[in-house]
């Protein structure tokens, strides 16, 4: 079964869309000067190990931050729970009416657990953080966060019911407010990379010149580097609150 598109989870970015990279900032991202310094030496017939391999960031090369791209990872799982309850009886030989009130609470928990993490000097350089929110709540995970640590907000819902009976003589019931809770799991990715030029230094002249321009996205293989979080919610929204009502055959008095 496909899952739904519909997670009622959002995310937010509230850091720089673009950083002007500085020298070797491709150090940041895990395998892109391995990359770059493999294309240099085969650049042109090949044959060049002695090269030196630079980010050209004078020409407006950047590290691009996109914005979180939020994915369910299961069906929403429904969990009932009672928040609260009362009994009524009735031992006259005559129907009465009467009114049971009930009041109960709910927490709602949100948490992120970062799965990966960003490299130490590419997330202070962010210096960022993430947002995630549903439509009761949020919790937020700074871009420095490192693998496995957890981020938990919660906050408790009041809910009150009053229902209106009419107990038969001699007859009891239990009257039941309860709550249908949907659990949402998604994942949460905010993803990197660097667009723009690099710069190859030859050791000597190649076609009349020691240096050469080219593309990052010609040569990346790796060209990325992002942070992972896998997010659990029981959002209020979800919760659907009701009444139930009992027969207390136990109680009935003759």
């Amino acid at each position: 079964m496909p899952l739904s598109k519909e997670t009622n989870i959002w995310a937010g970015y509230n850091g720089p869309s673009e950083i002007l990279c500085s020298e070797h900032d491709y150090k940041k991202f895990p395998g892109l000067d391995g990359d770059l310094a493999e294309y240099a030496r085969n650049w042109k017939g090949g044959g060049w190990d002695d090269i030196k391999v630079n980010v050209q960031y004078a020409l407006g090369t950047k590290i691009v931050i996109s914005e979180p791209i939020v994915k369910p990872q299961s069906l929403p799982v429904d969990t009932t729970v009672v928040l609260a309850e009362d009994t009524v009886r009735n031992k006259s030989d005559e129907t009465i009416e009467t009114s049971i009130q009930l009041r109960g609470t709910h927490t709602n928990s949100m948490s992120a657990t970062v799965e990966s993490e960003f490299s130490t000097e590419l997330g202070v350089e962010i210096g960022a953080e993430i947002e995630i929110f549903s439509s009761t709540m949020s919790t937020k995970v700074s871009t420095t966060s490192r693998k496995g640590q957890t981020q938990t907000s919660s906050q408790e819902l009041q809910y009150t019911r009053v229902v209106n009976l009419k107990v038969p003589p001699h007859k009891g019931y239990r009257v039941k407010m309860t709550a249908t809770v949907e659990t949402r799991e998604v994942s949460v990715t905010l993803p990197s990379k660097i667009q723009g030029l690099f710069r190859i230094q030859y050791p000597s002249r190649r076609d009349g010149h020691y240096y050469w321009i080219s593309y990052i996205s010609s040569a990346a293989r790796h060209n990325n580097n992002q942070s992972n979080f896998s997010i659990t919610v029981e959002d209020g929204i979800a919760i659907h609150v009701d009444t139930v009502i009992e027969d207390l055959a136990e109680c009935v008095v003759f």
